[in-house]
Formats: C-alpha cells, sequence, structure tokens
C-alpha cells in the first residue's frame, strides 16, 4: 500500500475544512454579518447596481446560475427580513433550522451503484474466499501504491479524486461472495463518494464556499464509510480462517483498519 492512505486526504481535507471555517459558522449561526455570506449579498447587490436597465425583479429572487453560496445568502436575508416584518417567527433556532434544512444537497456526490451491480457468487470453498479478497486487494494496493509515487506528491486533490474513484469504480467489477454484498456496494460507493468530494473541494472552494464546506462533510462520511467496510470485510475473512502471506494483496484489509484507526 506503500506511505498513503486515506488518512494523508484527510489532512488536505481538514485544510480546507480551517480555510471554508467562516462559512461553517455561517450556517450554525445563520448571520448574515459573517464574511463568506456578506461576501455573497454584496455580490448580489453589486449586480443589480450593474445592471440598472435591466428587470431582473427582486436581486435576492433564486437564479439558475446561484451557487449554494448564493442560495444560502439570499435565504438568510430574506428570512430575517421577514422576521423583522413580522411576516416569520423571531425564533432563531426555528429560523436557523429551516434555512438549513432548505440547503439542497442533490449537487454533492451521491451513491453510484446498487446491490444489482454486484457480482456475486457462492463460494464452495474457503480458496474462493481467499481469492476475492486478494482480487479486491489488489484492486486498491495498485491504486494506493501509485498516489504514494513522486508524481502525486504535489497533493493535487484533482489527481488523487481521480484514484479514488477508478478503485471504486474497478472495485464493483470484482465477483464478491453473496455475504459480503452489502459491505462490498459500500465499499465502491464511499471510494467513489471520496473522490468525486475531493473535486468537489478543489475546484469550488473559492467558486462557492458553501458547496466545498459540504463535500468536506461528505469526505470524511466516505472514509468512514471505507474503514466500516474494510471493517466487515476483514471480519468475515477471519471468520473463514483465510490468512495472507506478506506478498498477498489479500493483506490490505488488516493494512487499511490498522492505517485508519
Amino acid at each position: 500500500m506503500g506511505a498513503y492512505k486515506i488518512g494523508e486526504a484527510r489532512k488536505t481535507i481538514n485544510e480546507s475544512s480551517q480555510k471554508n471555517a467562516a462559512v461553517y459558522v455561517d450556517i450554525q449561526k445563520t448571520n448574515p454579518e459573517t464574511a463568506a455570506l456578506q461576501e455573497a449579498l454584496s455580490k448580489i447587490q453589486l449586480e443589480a447596481t450593474l445592471n440598472p436597465k435591466e428587470d431582473t425583479g427582486n436581486p435576492f429572487d433564486p437564479k439558475a446560475d446561484d451557487t449554494l453560496t448564493d442560495t444560502l445568502a439570499k435565504n438568510i436575508f430574506i428570512t430575517y427580513a421577514q422576521r423583522e416584518s413580522g411576516k416569520n417567527t423571531d425564533d432563531d433556532e426555528i429560523l436557523a433550522g429551516n434555512i438549513i434544512g432548505g440547503i439542497d444537497t442533490s449537487a454533492l456526490p451521491q451513491a453510484t451503484f446498487s446491490l444489482k451491480d454486484v457480482i456475486l457468487f457462492v463460494p464452495q470453498t474457503t480458496e474462493d474466499i481467499k481469492r476475492y479478497g486478494n482480487e479486491a486487494g489488489v484492486v486498491i494496493k495498485q491504486y494506493y501504491s501509485l498516489v504514494a509515487s513522486p508524481a502525486y506528491s504535489d497533493g493535487d486533490l484533482r489527481k488523487i479524486s481521480i484514484i479514488h474513484k477508478r478503485i471504486g469504480q474497478d472495485l464493483i467489477k470484482v465477483r464478491v461472495p453473496a455475504a459480503l454484498a452489502q459491505s462490498h456496494l459500500n465499499l465502491s460507493n464511499a471510494f467513489v463518494m471520496f473522490g468525486e468530494s475531493l473535486l468537489l473541494i478543489a475546484l469550488e472552494e473559492q467558486g462557492d464556499p458553501l458547496k466545498a464546506l459540504l463535500s468536506i462533510r461528505t469526505a470524511k462520511d466516505s472514509s468512514e464509510s471505507i474503514l466500516r467496510s474494510s471493517v466487515e470485510i476483514n471480519t468475515y475473512l477471519n471468520q473463514n480462517d483465510i490468512l495472507y502471506s506478506e506478498n498477498d494483496a489479500g493483506l490490505i484489509w488488516q493494512g487499511l483498519i490498522s492505517a485508519e484507526q
């Protein structure tokens, strides 16, 4: 597996998370005066000023090209304006819940595969089970070895994202013992979602900080799913008394667990 593990990507994610800390505060407090949302509000107001002849209606109405950050800023402004005019509750907790609950997360990474995509078989011998561990293990091992190479030492999330998506896409092609159908499916989806999250973090940090922030959460959730699924797979292998030698790719299952805990 080399020196690389998902924990390395987590370090970069955490750095991005710190950069977007202001947006996190904005979401938690729903305060339109904080920096990131104030910037979005200013952009909306500037757009209206620069296009006075264009009949755009209310500048705070939703637009097709609004980012998630734009939408959140507008919702906060409108919500608190309605509160001040008596058209909305003055309970900040309820207002915050409504605003956060209204965030559209459909553009964030979603599960790619379903159970119908998993290629299942019923093992006849322990060798069948061992072969699965090796075949799935080699997919992860070969890609992690690539990420550990000098070509990826710059920590470019866009390149690293491709690797993780490919792991998930190749894992779904592996024949899986029927007892591991759900675990293997979750693992494949988690790798793809982790990769897609890294890409959004890299691309949206400046243009849509809220989407970047939510992608950080998705990436963390996906990394936890990878660990959880790896534990389930390793437990199944142990229950069937599967042992791997130092050169077997299947040894990576224990390595994944110890590396991420």
